[in-house]
């Protein structure tokens, strides 16, 4: 049987005056002739014959910004003809020190045709996290058959591209809540000066709508305060380049992501709640940040388009607010919304932070 590479669909965003077309690439699956499964019979172990391993699937990228709430796809299907079942054990890793030793043992039943997810079992070491650009390594399977002694079945290498923490899949968008890292210290020093600036932080407590949004400005005031400037995307055929809030605050910059993610997760720390709004528009795709008012609404009542602060010369917050609810009412009716990331929403359904390098 051919083995087949499954990649799926990236969705690629870059701020719209960074992308001519707007369109994500698609990771196409790919027929290795090379990798052709032959299983291994052993003289000594005629019932191994009725043993076939084929139709390894597994992801030829994986990228490690999202791999503890993404684990690699990695299956193998296993076929037994005869009359009795048969103990086999996986046993796979990633080369160059990017991952432990896998065992699985499995049993299969007679006359059956079993596919077995192995992915979730693989567990990237920090070698790999340490990564700063793309890396070349090899998936290494082994498979034996465990009736009596342990025999050899199949032994195979398949190619592995791993991506470093900073470049993000968008193939299931909603984990750039694992960017959002609202606990870094830099982020409570940014919580002393709105404290400071407005009296006191209280999120929701006071069911004043007024007093969420003058929060929400003063996050604003601050961050336009500091003249950061504005830094187009970066994005590659295998994904986008993020950077963490702290990258941004280092490096004085942000794209159209990086400054939602960064406003995200400062009033996230504030207890307001937020939401990544992607679009993809014809001419490039795009991202801002929308909050809620009252926390007892069902849906984000207020926008702010956060690139209007990185500037010399920023746009003051009820530009940037007006601003951003134009764009959202008219990307909401031209149908260019993307997706509407609850970040709260998605870190209670178990996204996972990042550790930051």
């Amino acid at each position: 049987m051919v083995r087949l590479v499954f990649i799926a669909a990236l969705l690629l965003i870059s701020c719209g005056k960074d992308s001519k077309d707007g369109k994500g690439t698609k990771d196409t699956i790919a027929e290795k002739e090379e990798n052709k499964v032959l299983p291994l019979i052993q003289e000594e172990k005629p019932m191994l014959k009725d043993i076939k391993i084929g139709e390894l699937q597994y992801e030829e990228i994986i990228y490690t910004s999202t791999f503890n709430n993404i684990p690699s796809n990695i299956k193998c299907v296993v076929e037994n003809s005869g009359s009795k079942p048969h103990r086999i054990a996986f046993q796979y890793w990633l080369n160059g020190g990017f991952s432990k030793v896998v065992s699985v043992t499995k049993d299969i039943e007679p006359m059956s045709r079993m596919e077995f997810e192995l992915g979730r079992e693989l567990s990237l070491a920090k070698e790999a996290f340490a990564i700063k650009s793309e890396t070349k390594t090899t998936l290494e399977i082994r498979v034996y058959g465990l009736d009596g002694d342990k025999v050899p079945l199949f032994e195979r290498s398949y190619g592995i591209r791993l991506l470093p923490p900073q470049f993000f899949n968008w193939r299931e968008p909603e984990y750039i809540a694992a960017f959002i890292t609202y606990q870094m210290d830099s982020i409570p020093a940014l919580q002393r000066e709105v404290a400071q600036k407005i009296g006191g932080i209280d999120a929701y407590q006071r069911r004043d709508t007024s007093r969420v949004e003058e929060q929400v400005k003063a996050v604003y005031e601050i961050i336009t305060e500091r003249k950061w400037h504005y830094l187009g995307g970066f994005a590659t055929n295998a994904g986008q380049k993020v950077r963490y809030p702290v990258e941004i605050m280092r490096e004085k910059s942000a794209n159209c992501i990086e400054g939602a993610l960064l406003f995200s997760a400062i009033i996230e720390s504030l207890g307001i709640g937020t939401a990544i709004v992607l679009v993809n528009r014809p001419y490039g795709g795009h991202a801002y940040l929308a909050w809620k008012s009252d926390e007892r609404l069902d849906h984000f009542d207020k926008i702010i388009e956060t690139t209007l602060a990185f500037s010399d010369n920023p746009a003051s917050y009820e530009q940037a607010t007006m601003r951003g609810n134009d764009e959202f009412y008219g990307d909401k009716n031209a149908g260019y919304i993307g997706k509407i990331i609850d970040v709260k929403k998605m870190w209670n359904a178990g996204i996972v932070l990042n550790e930051v390098p």
